[in-house]
């Protein structure tokens, strides 16, 4: 447990508003989980596994993108005609883009992202990446990559239609009485072939709440939304804290599950 930790959950929120937070915690997740290099990898998978070729000229939506906007520029990298990368509070700090791209290790972010778009293309952007001395949301915008936050789409819906939406350990996040509610208005908002790929990582900060067949629910009451399983890892041993009754073994082994949604 940290100092943070003990804190009074107001104060806890105004420091992770502030500027000196921002700066160390996005430069700490910038040279590890968000180096560009490792989240290449993390999108090549999920595309892979989705049957998706290609987003070259496609516009694409993160929710939840949190104080780095590694995985937006991916989308960059991969030829998205525009990416809108969004959170519920104002957590991004672009500068921290420049250690997750000095990082990473360029060779594997190219190979991984190849079978998705031409390699010649990706080395392009990469490098024009790699030439920027500081990143900011103004260049962002420039180069196709709006930040918006706040912003919550369990209360609002998009404000602009969208081909692929695209979430990374955000929706185990989000209560649970609003759950339908934004995957509802995502839904609403994607055009004609777009889809959803959600990455939902059930043991984040040891959750107890919502198990596999809890999200099945989830997913099927959400109207005109056809979904199915890309993925699903078993713990390899059932973790004794959850005891929730009815919960069969096999579903309170699953700790991680990839979804596709695509409109019925």
């Amino acid at each position: 447990m940290s100092v943070l930790d003990i804190l009074p959950k107001s104060v806890r929120g105004r420091y992770r508003q502030s500027a000196f937070c921002k700066a160390s915690s996005a430069k700490s997740l910038a040279r590890s989980i968000k180096r560009l290099d490792l989240c290449a990898a993390q999108i090549a998978h999920l595309l892979h596994l989705s049957g998706i070729s290609s987003v070259e000229g496609k516009v694409c939506l993160e929710v939840g993108s949190g104080w780095v906007l590694s995985h937006a520029v991916i989308f960059y990298l991969l030829g998205a005609k525009k990416v809108i990368a969004t959170d519920i509070l104002p957590w991004a700090y672009p500068p921290a883009l420049k250690v997750a791209i000095q990082n990473a290790v360029s060779y594997i972010v190219r190979d991984v992202l190849s079978p998705f778009a031409a390699h010649h293309e990706i080395r392009a952007r990469l490098d024009r990446l790699l030439s920027i001395p500081e990143f900011s949301f103004e260049l962002l915008r420039e180069m196709g990559i709006e930040y918006v936050a706040p912003v919550n789409w369990a209360k609002k819906p998009l404000e602009t239609c969208v081909d692929l939406v695209y979430s990374l350990s955000v929706l185990e996040e989000v209560l649970a009485d609003e759950l339908g509610n934004l995957l509802g208005n995502l839904e609403q908002g994607l055009n004609e072939g777009g889809v959803m790929v959600h990455a939902v990582h059930i043991d984040d900060k040891g959750s107890v709440g919502l198990q596999r067949d809890d999200w099945f629910e989830v997913f099927n009451e959400v109207n005109n939304l056809d979904w199915r399983i890309l993925y699903q890892w078993q713990r390899g041993e059932n973790r004794p804290e959850i005891r929730k009754a009815g919960v069969s073994n096999q579903e309170r082994g699953v700790s991680h599950m990839g979804i596709l949604c695509t409109k019925k």
